[in-house]
């Protein structure tokens, strides 16, 4: 099944979902690779904004983001609550693009074990 930290993987057309998934998923790597000291570098939120449609939620969001660095390269992530308001919302509004990637993957799964074969 699909996740925030996977949805990337998902075969469809570039969305404010995927570009969100790979947000999450370098968020994550860097949280492992580097612990306490896991910063958010802001060319990678300007990289996933500008993959996201212009006047939504996602990209409000983003924008919202961005506001955090006052001049500064990166963020800390852990511990930084404004980063993590911003960052629930997006998780929330990602339910919808994990629920068409999970039904698509049912489907597939369905098809494929219910078809007869010759």
């Amino acid at each position: 099944p699909y996740t925030v930290f996977n949805l990337a993987s998902f075969d469809q057309a570039h969305s404010g979902g995927v570009a969100v998934s790979n947000l999450f998923h370098k968020i994550a790597c860097n949280v492992i690779r580097h612990g306490t000291n896991a910063t958010l570098k802001k060319k990678t939120v300007k990289q996933v904004r500008r993959e996201c449609a212009d006047e939504s939620i996602v990209s409000s969001q983003l924008d919202g983001i961005l506001t955090l660095y006052r001049g500064e390269s990166s963020v800390p992530i852990l511990g930084n609550t404004d980063l993590n308001k911003f960052l629930e919302r997006l998780a929330s509004h990602m339910s919808s693009y994990i629920n068409t990637g999970n039904k698509a993957v049912a489907s597939f799964v369905t098809n494929e074990f219910t078809t007869p074969t010759a």
